[in-house]
C-alpha cells in the first residue's frame, strides 16, 4: 500500500522537486503552500507531512500541534533554513518525528522517510491486531444463543460499563476468560492492558513476585527491578483466574489492593498507587472453602459485588451445535479440512450428551475428529464412544444422578423442533441448520402431525 506524504512549503519550486522524487519512490503526494491549505488537507489524513517552519501565514509549530489533534495521527518531519537548536527541541517536544535542516542532504530524508514508513507500517500492523483480538474476544464473539447465554451476556454488557469487581463462576472449560475479555474490551479500559494471571499454574513461591513484582536486591535472583503484573494493569483489567488456589496470605495482599488501590513491589518501601479493574474467576465453592479455613471471608465480599455464573454446555440446548460448527470453521482453515456440516444423528446425540469439559471439550471433540477423519460431514461412527453410547445424557429427571435415558426419536423431535423455533419457523433455515432437504423436513412433521407451512 502506497504511504500519503503531504509537502508543506511556501517555496514551489522546492514543491516540485521533492513531489516529482517522491513519486520516483512510490509515495502518493499531496500539496500545500501554507499552513490553512495545510490544516485543510488534514482532512485527507496523510501518513507522512514534510513540514517547513517559516509559511506565510503562520509559523510551522502551530501547523505541528495543530496536526498533532486531528485524527489520523501522521508522521512529520519538520524543515527549515532557519535551524536553531530551541527550534529543533520546540519541534520534537510537540510531536515531530525529526528535524531536517535546508538544504538537506537527499540520502539523509530518503532514510528519514524510510524509518518513517517503518513506523507507520508497524502501527497499522498494530492496529490490525489489535482490531483481529478486539473482534476473537468481544461480545460478538461469544457463541451461543440460548436463554441462559442471552441472559448471562447482558449481566455481562452492563457491569462492563462500570468499574465494579466481578466474581466469574462456572464449571471448568465454560470460558470464563472468554467473558473476562470480553467485559473488559466492552469496558472503557479497553485500550489498557488486559493481564491475566493463573493462581493455580503458577507455584506459590513465585506467584507474590509475579502480582507485585520485586525491587533489585530484594532476593538472590532479583538482579534488577521487575515490574509486577497488578503494576501492568494499571488502568486496565486484572484478570485472578482460579482465585480460590490463591495462598492465604496473599489473599490479604490482593484485600489491600482491592480496598486502598496501591502496592509495594518485594523489598521496596515505596507504595505505588494502581488503578486497576479486578475480575476473579474460580469453579470452585468458594462459601465452602470460607468454612474450611481455605478462603478469606472478606476477600470473598470484595470479590462477589458481581456475581456472575457461566452456565455448564448441557444448560445451553443447541448452543451445543452453535459451537460445534464454530470449531469446524475455525480447525477447516487450520487443517486444511473441508466438513461441512455435522449429520442429523450425530447433531441428536451431541446435543444429549453431557459435557463435562463443557467448550473446551467440544473443541477437543472436534479436533480428534477433523486430525483422524478426512470427511466431508460428521457422522455418528465418526464421534468418540462416549457421545455414541448415549453415556451421560443430559436431559433431566429424577434418578439416575439426576438425569434420565430418552428415546432417539423423542430425541430428534425435541431437536428438530427447537430449530424451527430458534429460525422463527423458518423452514429453509431450519432444514439448512439441520442438514436435510425441506422435503425431509416436511416429512417428519407430517409424522408427527404438525403442519407445515412456508
Amino acid at each position: 500500500m502506497a504511504l500519503t506524504v503531504l509537502i508543506v512549503d511556501d517555496e514551489e519550486l522546492i514543491r516540485y522537486g521533492l513531489r516529482e522524487w517522491l513519486h520516483e519512490e512510490g509515495f502518493n503526494v499531496l500539496e500545500a503552500p501554507d499552513g490553512a491549505t495545510a490544516l485543510n488537507l488534514a482532512k485527507e489524513e496523510p501518513d507522512i507531512v514534510l513540514l517547513d517552519f517559516k509559511l506565510p501565514d503562520m509559523d510551522g509549530l502551530t501547523v505541528l500541534q495543530e496536526l498533532k489533534n486531528r485524527p489520523g495521527n501522521p508522521v512529520i518531519i519538520m524543515m527549515t533554513g532557519y535551524a536553531t537548536v530551541e527550534l529543533a527541541v520546540d519541534a520534537m517536544r510537540y510531536g515531530a518525528y525529526h528535524f531536517l535542516t535546508k538544504p538537506w542532504d537527499q540520502e539523509d530524508l530518503a532514510n528519514r522517510l524510510q524509518s518513517a514508513s517503518e513506523l507507520i507500517n508497524l502501527r497499522i500492523s498494530s492496529e490490525e491486531q489489535r482490531a483481529k483480538q478486539n473482534e476473537s474476544y468481544s461480545f460478538d464473539s461469544v457463541i451461543g444463543d440460548s436463554a441462559a447465554m442471552r441472559r448471562i451476556k447482558s449481566q455481562a454488557m452492563k457491569v462492563a460499563q462500570t468499574d465494579a469487581t466481578i466474581l466469574l463462576t462456572g464449571e471448568t472449560g465454560t470460558g470464563k476468560e472468554v467473558f473476562a475479555r470480553a467485559i473488559h474490551l466492552a469496558s472503557r479500559r479497553q485500550g489498557n492492558e488486559f493481564i491475566a494471571v493463573n493462581c493455580a499454574n503458577i507455584p506459590d513461591t513465585l506467584l507474590e513476585s509475579e502480582l507485585f513484582g520485586y525491587e533489585q536486591g530484594a532476593f538472590t535472583d532479583a538482579k534488577k527491578r521487575k515490574m509486577g503484573r497488578i503494576e501492568r494493569a494499571h488502568k486496565g483489567t486484572l484478570f485472578l483466574d482460579e482465585i480460590g488456589d490463591m495462598p492465604l496470605h496473599l489473599q490479604a495482599k490482593i484485600l489491600r489492593v482491592l480496598e486502598n488501590r496501591e502496592i509495594e513491589r518485594l523489598g521496596g518501601e515505596k507504595t505505588i498507587d494502581v488503578d486497576v479493574r479486578v475480575i476473579a474467576a474460580t469453579h470452585q465453592d468458594l462459601k465452602k472453602l470460607i468454612l474450611e479455613n481455605r478462603f478469606r471471608e472478606d476477600l470473598f465480599y470484595r470479590l462477589n459485588v458481581v456475581p456472575l455464573l457461566i452456565p455448564p454446555v448441557r444448560d445451553r440446548g443447541d448452543d451445543v451445535l452453535l459451537l460445534a460448527k464454530h470449531f469446524i470453521q475455525v480447525l477447516n482453515k487450520l487443517l486444511s479440512r473441508n466438513v461441512k456440516q455435522i449429520e442429523p444423528q450425530a447433531a441428536l446425540l451431541m446435543k444429549a450428551y453431557s459435557w463435562p469439559g463443557n467448550v473446551r471439550e467440544i473443541d477437543n471433540v472436534i479436533e480428534r475428529i477433523l486430525i483422524l477423519e478426512d470427511i466431508g460431514a460428521i457422522s455418528v461412527k465418526n464421534l468418540p464412544e462416549e457421545i455414541r453410547s448415549g453415556s451421560g445424557v443430559a436431559v433431566k429427571g429424577k434418578s439416575n444422578g439426576g438425569f434420565r435415558p430418552i428415546a432417539l426419536e423423542d430425541l430428534e423431535k425435541e431437536h428438530i423442533l427447537a430449530t424451527l423455533k430458534f429460525t422463527n419457523q423458518h423452514k429453509k433455515n431450519a432444514a439448512d441448520l439441520l442438514g436435510i432437504s425441506r422435503k425431509t423436513l416436511k416429512r417428519k412433521l407430517d409424522s408427527w402431525n404438525i403442519p407445515y407451512t412456508e
